[in-house]
């Protein structure tokens, strides 16, 4: 019962955390006011990998940005594929949407979450929600879950069907 009654607390929690920023990135796409920036800094990263021939690259880009509500300025960093990287350069103007405080949704905790920036707030105005999500499922990340998949599939019908080599009833 208490096991059960955690399980509860723990989901419960999770989804106060959760939905919020999934909402706020929606209503950043629907609600979010249009804000000229521009490109504040650019930095790139070439990391040689030990004992091998192989090295991987990074870039971020540093985009400034004034506050509607306060007039003052702010910043927001993005990681980018090198060849989205080298379309802009430092002092470029670029478009960004902002999510005001009064279009945040109305949710227990997400005044205090956007008050501390943990709800996406601010993205470049060409991307849209979920779009890092999608990036980040590569093939090899879709392979490995397949993989995953099987395994636990395969160790349930291992079970079920009561093969041998499986205990299916307490330790003796």
């Amino acid at each position: 019962m208490i096991r059960v009654l955690v399980w509860i607390l723990l989901f419960c929690g999770a989804a106060l955390f959760i939905v919020p920023m999934a909402l706020a990135s929606l209503y950043l796409d629907q609600r979010g006011v249009e804000l000229s920036g521009h490109v504040y800094s650019k930095s790139e990263y070439v990391r040689l990998l030990r004992g091998t021939w192989s090295w991987s690259r990074s870039s971020e880009v540093t985009f400034e940005y004034t506050l509607p509500e306060t007039g003052g300025v702010s910043f927001f960093n993005v990681a980018m594929e090198p060849e989205k990287y080298d379309e802009y350069h430092k002092g470029q103007s670029v478009k960004v949407h902002y999510l005001r405080r009064e279009d945040i949704p109305k949710l227990p905790g997400a005044d205090v979450m956007w008050q501390i920036r943990l709800l996406p707030h601010v993205r470049l105005a060409g991307q849209r929600a979920f779009a890092g999500l999608q990036a980040a499922i590569t093939p090899q990340v879709k392979l490995g879950f397949g993989m995953l998949s099987a395994v636990v599939i395969l160790l349930w019908v291992w079970r079920r069907s009561r093969l041998p080599g499986h205990r299916s009833g307490p330790p003796r």
